[in-house]
């Protein structure tokens, strides 16, 4: 019982400890395409896309044609449809 709490805590460590290469590497792989140009356009992206309404805009007519399923008004129109 013992042995194998041991066995998975050491399991663990070692993972966490080769994690910490493979990390730096990606933050590496990252700054070079930065200074390379390659993902300029995705950092630029991310500041537009926050202030941007067209998925707001999405979620309201989503709403709108869910809530027009329980306005009995307004479903009418389309009951007769068979």
């Amino acid at each position: 019982m013992i042995e194998q709490i041991l066995s998975s805590v050491t399991e663990l460590a070692t993972s966490w400890l080769d994690s910490k290469p493979q990390q730096k590497l990606l933050e590496t792989e990252i700054k070079k395409k930065q200074l390379t140009g390659e993902i300029d356009w995705e950092l630029e992206a991310i500041p537009s896309a926050q202030n941007s309404w067209k998925d707001e805009l999405w979620t309201i007519v989503f709403v709108c044609i869910l809530a027009a399923n329980f306005v009995p008004s307004l479903g009418a129109p389309f009951s007769k449809i068979k």
